[in-house]
């Protein structure tokens, strides 16, 4: 007869072709006369050890993701004190408070405005001009199969997206510097991340818009739709767009250009520096974290635009 000696994962299997065998489990020793059923409990012990470690591997996954999500956001939302020393480093003493308050609440009034109606409109679905579900993210946080109450990835995902578009209305800031009311801004910065940077992300980003590439149906744009990895065209373009409008309107700082030009004072070259680094250093979280995942091939892209970024911005 041919003997059976062989170990599998947490049980050692013992027995042979003629019949007797024995199953060594972590509850005990459980013998068999009858080989099929000593195969047959063979079987089912290794199936539960491997669906307990599919489930503990998607569990690791699940979690690498959201923190990496989280930590993307963070760096994110960090260039906004990037932004902030850039501009209070280019203006005159006087406006200084007015910088910072004008940055801070930005950033405020961004998030509860891209919380309650904003990121409805960008990811809500059913149709491919403007989302309609979502507010206030209520029905977007429900357990997932791991038994959660509540899907942590479904959050993580909102912090990166809300730093997103606070980054989109900050971008203004500094165009419209030292001549535009507070109050003015407050209400662009309103307008800009509850509707007009959100119906943007709706056309490229969610899976209903019209010139998305993430589209369920076949109708995509000039037959590929739109591709926008990290937001040059959905966060810059928009941004920059706004600021260019912006600047029309208000003209320039006295004394910048014409007849009685003179140089304007700036306040801190160190400020204007370490702001700089400060963007610098947030661009690895928007643009390697916009992979979303650390999963498969997601990682190896990551890699490969933080090195593209690094060398962007020395060149």
């Amino acid at each position: 007869s041919s003997g059976i000696n062989a170990e599998y994962g947490l049980a050692t299997v013992q027995g042979n072709v003629q019949g007797l065998g024995s199953i060594q489990l972590d509850s005990g020793s459980v013998n068999y006369d009858n080989f099929s059923e000593f195969k047959e409990a063979v079987n089912e012990e290794l199936n539960e050890e491997i669906e307990l470690l599919k489930e503990s591997v998607a569990a690791a996954n699940r979690s690498t993701d959201i923190m990496w999500l989280i930590l993307s956001a963070c760096l994110v939302f960090w260039m906004q004190a990037g932004f902030a020393l850039v501009e209070v480093g280019t203006v005159s003493m006087k406006n200084t408070k007015n910088i910072l308050v004008k940055n801070l609440l930005d950033a405020c009034i961004g998030c509860m405005s891209f919380y309650v109606i904003g990121f409805a409109f960008a990811f809500g679905g059913n149709n491919g001009f403007i989302g309609t579900y979502y507010f206030a993210i209520t029905n977007m946080h429900k357990p997932i199969e791991t038994g959660s109450a509540y899907d942590g990835k479904a959050y993580a995902f909102w912090m990166f997206q809300f730093a997103f578009a606070a980054t989109a209305s900050t971008i203004v800031s500094g165009a419209v510097a030292e001549r535009c009311r507070v109050i003015a801004y407050f209400v662009y910065s309103f307008a800009l991340t509850v509707f007009v940077y959100p119906c943007v992300v709706h056309w490229v980003w969610s899976d209903y818009g019209w010139a998305s590439a993430f589209r369920s149906s076949n109708d995509l744009l000039f037959g590929v739709g739109v591709i926008d990895f990290a937001g040059s065209s959905v966060v810059h373009m928009v941004g920059g767009t706004t600021a260019l409008v912006a600047a029309i309107f208000l003209g320039p700082r006295k004394g910048r250009f014409g007849k009685k030009k003179f140089k304007l004072a700036q306040q801190s070259a160190a400020f204007q520096t370490l702001g700089v680094l400060i963007l610098w250093f947030g661009w690895y979280g928007f643009n390697c974290g916009s992979t979303l995942s650390m999963q498969g091939y997601a990682a190896d892209v990551a890699g490969s635009v933080a090195t593209t970024t690094t060398i962007a911005a020395t060149s």
